[in-house]
């Protein structure tokens, strides 16, 4: 199954050296359909960049995880709509404008696969991103491909 992931240089370099990459210690389950800590990934890379906006010391990586070496779990996780026609208006007080963005901030369930860990030896490296733009993701080997303005991987019933 390929499936992408945001990882920063410092997991790519220990992917790379082969180390086992597990849920980080800041990994709760809170927006998500995980009871327990995942390593997550997106189908789509178009998802990637919505998650993280700025590549500045972030890769986008395209592996094929083998699902019959390590559990795959379906999941979804809550992200924020930006086909929402409404969006909070900002007043200038800081921590109210923060309150109301939380209270009114419409959102979307994203597909999302879980794993406990992942590796070399169950998660191949085909492809990756160092760029990617306001409409492009740049990959190595695939060249550009075309970056949506919202996500694109929705759980059934979300639009």
């Amino acid at each position: 199954m390929i499936l992408y992931r945001v990882v920063s240089e410092a997991e790519l370099a220990a992917y790379l050296k082969g180390q086992n990459i597990k849920p980080g210690k800041d990994c709760v389950p809170n927006n998500n359909s995980w009871k327990r800590p995942k390593v997550c990934f997106f189908g789509t890379a178009n998802n990637c960049t919505h998650w993280q906006p700025i590549c500045a010391g972030h890769v986008i990586v395209k592996l094929d995880v083998r699902g019959t070496y390590m559990k795959i779990k379906k999941g979804w996780g809550i992200y924020p709509d930006f086909d929402a026609p409404e969006q909070p208006e900002w007043t200038g007080d800081l921590m109210t404008d923060i309150q109301e963005v939380m209270l009114k901030q419409k959102t979307v369930r994203v597909k999302e696969y879980g794993v406990g860990a992942y590796n070399k030896r169950n998660a191949y490296l085909r492809d990756w991103s160092f760029v990617w733009g306001r409409d492009y993701i740049h990959f190595e080997k695939g060249g550009i491909v075309p970056r949506l303005p919202g996500y694109d991987d929705l759980l059934e019933g979300e639009k």
